[in-house]
């Protein structure tokens, strides 16, 4: 609290700092009396904004409104420390003005939002509370934008957004966000979450964006556990995401992993070409790491968490593994909101490795074992294009997003040539109070294709109702659909709230038989499913549609994240 303190503190006392005088208010007043007086209304409006931040921060430290705060204190702190200290008769120029008009301006809105939200949520108290705050920013917009402008005629024009009788626009804003959060479940609108975590623009963190794999990172977690390391234990941090503060980092992790023997470590480290807070426009990552570390290519099946608590509960481990150690030089271009591209050289020497444990803490069957890979010394470049926007991904999604990568490893040297190539698109369609997702996922590997780039398919994550990777192949097919029952249950709001009905179907084709498509070589499966609390917890019942090996017996899966 102390360090959120001092940060609301230099904010405010930065935005005490002299600007320039464009005109004098009166005509009685030298330049300084006036913009003394200017400075004076700035400083009484984010006195009031500062003690309420402080306030309700404390109240809310640990929920998603504290959080919501501590984004606005960032981003001013952020905003105006550029700004530097000058003595108090030195004006700023224009750009200071603008910037500072700009971002009190975006504040301002997003705590008009806020307010909304707390009372179509009927938090009418915390929503009178905010009042002031409001009232403060909305002040201090005006103050900074008299300072910044001329009194020209686009004045009137340009603070339209600041009147507060704007009724009419307002009353047509407030009616559509009701309409978009009527169709929203009430566990994710609570705070105002629909709005901030239902939109997921390309590159995003994974529980708004569907791909977890990317291109240039090799994403692990510190702390797991498989069947060829055992129990992981470690510290690590991540690189940058878009929506960062940072104009650079350092990132990776040193864990141990017992069963292995060995430590697993990554370091790297990343610069940032756009401004330091969010930004929608152009932006761009220069990076480089260097790791030893396990690895998988099924990461798109499942994810860690889920991975490592299958595993350490009931003897399930979705993935295969091997080690990579080597370098990697990468870049990574945010085009707009909706398209990101990258492009890495990556130099790896790749390894097999075995089954180290047999433990779960329930049993089970047995682990699968851990298949061998070709060993050697690899050079690759990774080129990446990936877009879209989709909407409440967790719960209710609505939009479509696609992934195209490929691994060109042809000429330049090592022990393998080959080159591989992926794509996968999703669609989330909603129809009425239901809702259809479809993925679509291809794969091509030409030349002299090691394993571990080649594609596997069954089990979870891909064709559902067979065995867990039991089909490999250099091509590959796969596409999945479900329709969705977002309002049935028999149980919701009597026993559970957000409970979700839906039938599936999968089918997918590797050419482990032929080179050639063969309708007759398509691993069909269909069945249904519950999810429960929107899309986290779900439990998958498939029936294999093609009897394969004798078996044709249904497969149960208890899920923690969605298939797609």
């Amino acid at each position: 609290m102390a360090l959120l303190s001092r940060s609301l503190l230099f904010a405010g006392l930065t935005l005490l700092l002299p600007v320039r005088v464009l005109q004098a208010q009166q005509a009685d007043m030298t330049e300084t009396v006036a913009y003394a007086k200017e400075r004076s209304l700035v400083t009484n409006a984010l006195q009031t904004v500062v003690t309420l931040l402080q306030d309700i921060t404390r109240d809310y430290a640990a929920g998603p409104l504290g959080e919501r705060f501590r984004n606005m204190t960032n981003r001013l702190a952020d905003a105006t420390t550029p700004l530097g200290l000058t003595p108090a008769a030195t004006p700023l120029n224009r750009d200071d003005l603008n910037q500072l008009e700009a971002l009190l301006r975006n504040l301002y809105e997003q705590l008009k939002d806020l307010r909304d939200d707390l009372a179509f949520e009927e938090e009418h108290d915390l929503a009178k509370r905010l009042a002031p705050l409001e009232r403060g920013l909305r002040e201090a917009v005006r103050t900074v934008h008299r300072l910044n402008d001329d009194a020209t005629p686009a004045l009137a024009e340009r603070e339209r957004w600041l009147d507060p009788n704007r009724q009419a626009l307002r009353r047509r804003a407030r009616d559509d966000r009701q309409k978009d959060r009527q169709d929203e479940p009430s566990a994710h609108r609570h705070f105002g979450l629909d709005r901030h975590y239902r939109d997921a623009f390309v590159g995003e963190v994974w529980n708004r964006w569907p791909y977890r794999t990317t291109s240039v990172y090799r994403p692990i977690p510190s702390m797991r556990y498989n069947r060829v390391e055992g129990l992981v234990l470690g510290i690590g941090r991540g690189p940058m995401e878009w929506d960062s503060y940072d104009r650079g980092k350092v990132f990776g992790q040193a864990s141990y992993a017992f069963s292995l023997d060995r430590w697993r470590y990554e370091v790297g480290a990343e610069a940032r070409m756009g401004r330091r807070y969010g930004n929608d426009n152009f932006d761009l990552k220069l990076g480089g790491a260097y790791r030893r570390n396990t690895a998988t290519n099924d990461l798109w099946k499942s994810s860690w968490a889920e991975n490592t608590l299958a595993a350490f509960f009931f003897k399930e481990d979705f993935f295969d593994y091997f080690e990579t150690e080597g370098w990697t030089l990468y870049a990574a271009a945010h085009l707009t909101p909706y398209l990101q591209a990258s492009v890495g050289f990556r130099q790896d020497e790749y390894r097999s490795l075995t089954r180290r444990t047999s433990w779960s803490l329930f049993g089970g069957d047995g682990f699968r074992i851990n298949p061998p890979i070709d060993e050697g010394d690899m050079n690759s470049f990774v080129v990446t294009l990936e877009g879209g926007h989709i909407r409440g991904l967790s719960s209710r999604p609505r939009g479509a997003a696609f992934r195209l990568e490929a691994e060109l490893g042809k000429g330049l040297g090592g022990d393998f040539s080959f080159n591989r190539y992926l794509g996968d698109a999703r669609f989330y369609a909603p129809l009425g109070p239901n809702g259809l997702t479809l993925r679509l996922r291809g794969g091509l590997a030409t030349g002299a294709v090691p394993y571990q780039k080649g594609f596997t398919l069954g089990g979870i994550g891909s064709t559902r109702a067979y065995p867990q990777n039991a089909f490999f192949g250099t091509r590959m097919l796969l596409a999945n659909a479900e329709f969705i029952f977002y309002e049935w249950s028999f149980f919701d709001d009597v026993i559970l709230n957000d409970v979700q009905f839906f039938g599936l179907f999968d089918a997918g084709w590797v050419n482990n038989v032929s080179d050639r498509f063969d309708i007759d070589d398509v691993l069909p499966s269909a069945g249904f499913g519950v999810a429960l609390d929107d899309r986290h917890v779900r439990l998958e019942l498939s029936w294999p549609l093609r009897e394969v090996a004798g078996d044709r017996q249904p497969t149960l899966w208890l899920r923690l994240n969605p298939t797609f």
